[in-house]
């Protein structure tokens, strides 16, 4: 299980071992820590609920939605962690790509959309 003090995902079949083959029995597991994890759930009921639905329990009292899906950073970095160690399995049964995921800074981010914004896209 990937845990830092917040909501807890599952760990996907056996860790990540590049050389591992995919298989239906491991697919079904990947599927399910998916399913079963946590702030996964959180995202989805706000999108849910909030986001892509105006459900008025939520969008007239925005603090509703803060307190019963409640998201701690742990909570991203243990379902960040979840979906590269999926991610890095597949890829590297593929083509033997394997991914390092980092979150953007704020200036990456300022960067990145500058660059952009220049190139009219």
């Amino acid at each position: 299980m990937h845990s830092s003090g917040g909501a807890v995902c599952p760990t996907a079949i056996g860790g990540f071992n590049a050389r591992e083959t995919s298989s239906m029995k491991a697919s079904r597991k990947d599927r399910s820590a998916i399913t079963d994890c946590e702030p996964l759930k959180s995202f989805g009921l706000r999108r849910d609920k909030f986001h892509g639905h105006f459900d008025k329990r939520y969008f007239f009292d925005r603090a509703r939605i803060v307190k019963e899906v409640a998201l701690k950073w742990s909570d991203l970095d243990n379902a960040l962690e979840l979906l590269k160690e999926i991610l890095n399995r597949y890829s590297a049964a593929y083509d033997g790509e394997v991914f390092h995921i980092e979150p953007l800074s704020v200036d990456g981010l300022n960067y990145l959309l500058d660059h952009l914004h220049q190139a009219n896209v």
